[in-house]
């Protein structure tokens, strides 16, 4: 049987007026409600200033996964398997059914506070090395203490992360190597051990609010595998702040299971295009959903699959 997941993206495929839509639809209640947790949110959703700041791009990316992902569950769509890139792995976590969706805008809001103070504390940037073997940037930055190769997304695309001497130190090298940089606009080092303080401030909000079992399959960051049920889930979240982010694996684990669509839930195709460079020779059905016209036509397609079998 044709299995389908959901990914939900990170930071970085935010845009000026990515959110209006769903936002306009939502009721004063539910506005006020996702603002209690992002204040400021429905002023964000314009600023072309703002969306490129981590404090306010990190709420909005959020708030648009969990928007789509429930206009493709009110479509009728139902996925087998879910996966998020990064901050993407938060709102997973309450699709998977771990968390309920207060709580998890909270964790949410807790993960992106102590990101930002801990970049303002230990200011960091990041850069995507393209077109070097993943597994040469690991190997050549083993003995680095102050940038780190954090980010696989695919066997030719590793993110490097750490103080902003040392990545354009190394992005210059791997210039030399035949490869391409690309600066992140971020203002931090996450996914290294910079971020532990934001892991302490997620783990102190996790002792009053557990996580479950998860009731569908959640594919973790860190491992590139599901998440666990009983022990060790949060262990396994707490340790995805200032470790990599295996998406190769990922992706690759979730074909293994018999993945064939999958449906990038919130702004952007950047998920969709690094899955179509894992498995470049395999037939998916790749889409996506950030609007309900995306939602209603993305439903028909899967629909239609599951139709024919």
């Amino acid at each position: 049987m044709r299995k389908t997941a959901f990914l939900f993206p990170g930071q970085g495929s935010q845009k000026v007026g990515m959110l209006e839509e769903f936002w306009q639809e939502l009721s004063l209640q539910d506005q006020q409600s996702f603002e209690e947790s992002f204040p400021g949110l429905s002023e964000t959703i314009g600023s072309l200033d703002q969306v490129r700041i981590d404090a306010f791009a990190a709420p909005l990316v959020y708030t648009s996964a969990v928007l789509s992902a429930k206009a493709l569950l009110e479509e009728g769509v139902t996925p087998d398997a879910l996966a998020g890139f990064s901050l993407g792995e938060i709102p997973a976590l309450w699709a998977a059914g771990m968390m309920e969706e207060e709580g998890n805008r909270r964790l949410a809001a807790v993960r992106t506070q102590a990101m930002v103070e801990a970049a303002q504390k230990s200011p960091g940037s990041m850069a995507a090395i393209l077109g070097v073997p993943a597994a040469q940037v690991r190997d050549v930055l083993k003995q680095e203490q102050e940038v780190f190769a954090v980010n696989f997304n695919t066997p030719n695309q590793t993110v490097i992360s750490g103080t902003p001497s040392k990545v354009r130190e190394w992005s210059s090298y791997f210039k030399t190597q035949g490869g391409r940089v690309l600066p992140l606009p971020v203002q931090g080092a996450f996914h290294t051990p910079a971020m532990a303080e934001g892991s302490c401030a997620m783990a102190r909000f996790l002792e009053d609010n557990p996580l479950k079992d998860p009731q569908l399959p959640l594919w973790a960051n860190v491992t590139g595998r599901p998440y666990p049920k009983g022990a060790g889930k949060k262990e396994l979240l707490l340790r995805q702040a200032q470790s990599p982010v295996q998406w190769v694996k990922t992706i690759e684990s979730l074909f293994d299971q018999g993945v064939r669509t999958f449906i990038e839930v919130g702004y952007g195709n950047t998920l969709r295009n690094l899955t179509a460079r894992i498995l470049p020779a395999q037939p998916l059905t790749l889409l996506g959903v950030s609007d309900r016209q995306s939602a209603r036509e993305a439903a028909a397609v899967w629909k239609g699959e599951v139709n024919n079998g």
